[in-house]
């Protein structure tokens, strides 16, 4: 997903937040890695991480309140057609 330029941009409109695109995209073994030299002491602390975080690119929300609120309709919609799929799956 983070690959994914419109998805990102989408979800910094909807949450009103920017967000950040890392440069690795891996951060789950990055993050592994990183606990790994934490426990083996190679870092002292999280904050000793930090410096190493690199960031790609930044998405700020830029959409009007129309727009965000046609995006939040439109994601509860999927969610909501999601979850009917799934009930009528489990034979519910």
């Amino acid at each position: 997903m983070a690959a994914n330029d419109w998805l990102l941009q989408m979800l910094a409109d909807v949450i009103q937040v920017p967000i950040e695109r890392p440069a690795y995209l891996e951060t789950t073994v990055l993050g592994a890695a990183f606990m790994a030299g934490l426990g083996a002491g190679l870092y002292a602390s999280v904050e000793d991480l930090m410096p190493l975080r690199t960031v790609d690119r930044v998405f700020e929300p830029n959409a009007g309140q129309d727009m965000i609120h046609t995006l939040k309709e439109r994601w509860q919609r999927a969610v909501q057609s999601v979850q009917v799929m799934s009930d009528s799956s489990s034979g519910s």
